[in-house]
């Protein structure tokens, strides 16, 4: 299961695919060129001052792709997480922060 709520948070089965675009806007409402030399990266820790437990950067310029490796060795629980965009020019701003939430599997693959 993959959801975002009206809070932006993240809810993620433990173990899950997933994926998402990033759509950004300009203070006008106008949404942002994402250029090739732009950089979207979320980052995902227990606490703000703790360390990364996952770090994705956007693949084809604005989509995040979370693959089971990214939560299967992580304890079902809430984090915190933000999205920073870096544009071609070094200039930095955090685009959402929020709490993202694993939640465990029920069903247990078998090989």
């Amino acid at each position: 299961m993959f959801k975002i709520n009206n809070l932006n948070k993240i809810i993620l089965t433990k173990g899950d695919n997933a994926q998402f675009d990033i759509r950004i806007y300009n203070k006008e409402g106008e949404e942002v060129e994402i250029k090739p030399d732009d950089v979207i990266t979320l980052t995902v820790k227990k606490n703000a001052d703790g360390e990364a437990v996952i770090t994705k950067t956007a693949e084809e310029l604005n989509t995040i792709y979370f693959i089971p490796n990214d939560t299967e060795d992580l304890d079902a629980g809430l984090y915190v997480y933000d999205i920073q965009y870096e544009n071609g020019f070094g200039e930095i701003n955090t685009i959402v922060s929020s709490f993202f939430e694993i939640i465990g599997e029920i069903t247990e693959w078998v090989n």
